[in-house]
């Protein structure tokens, strides 16, 4: 069971440094009680090969749990060749992981999730300002790295509804729901 979160911003593929940080505070961040949760580019969905199985079995091995949210260098999780779709109880939400690497679980574009008593919406991808310099130099780009507009209303629509509840004195007017309905109290910072 997770006890504690760890939150780190964009790795730029390098979590190296993240885990030599780790076994300095190991007293306080047991493997088996930490989740950390991946802000973008983690490195593992890049080369499509075995680099990047070497890194996630590297990873998986380490005992923490990551949940990752999908950078604009990394492959959609929905389109991994081995990647399903579960119901994860830790965070009550839907992630996709491989079964090769059970400690490794991708986030979903638009969906909720909690971290301890923090509910918190994913928002992934970005658009890749170095786009021409990978296409020239036959990096891996992804088409699909931004959210689609499709996605990017819906996420608008959802946060729209909670934002309608909170402005009309705690509920909205359009369907009823409270606005603890869409987020708890202690999660709105």
């Amino acid at each position: 069971m997770i006890k504690k979160w760890l939150v780190c911003g964009d790795q730029h593929g390098s979590y190296q440094y993240l885990l030599e940080d780790l076994k300095f505070y190991y007293d306080l961040y047991k493997p088996e009680e930490l989740g950390i949760i991946a802000l973008g580019d983690f490195g593992l969905n890049f080369y499509l090969n075995k680099t990047d199985e070497k890194k996630k079995a590297f990873l998986n091995a380490r005992g923490y749990t990551f949940y990752l949210v999908r950078g604009n260098h990394e492959l959609r999780p929905s389109m991994l060749e081995n990647s399903k779709l579960v119901y994860d109880a830790e965070i009550h939400g839907k992630i996709y992981f491989e079964e090769e690497y059970p400690n490794i679980r991708y986030l979903i574009d638009g969906a909720y999730y909690y971290f301890g008593k923090y509910k918190c919406l994913i928002l992934g991808g970005a658009y890749s300002v170095d786009k021409e310099y990978r296409l020239l130099n036959h990096y891996p780009w992804f088409p699909n790295e931004q959210l689609s507009k499709e996605e990017m209303d819906y996420i608008a629509s959802l946060y729209q509804e909670y934002e309608d509840a909170v402005y009309n004195g705690g509920v909205n007017p359009n369907n009823g729901k409270l606005y603890s309905d869409y987020v708890d109290a202690e999660s709105v910072a």
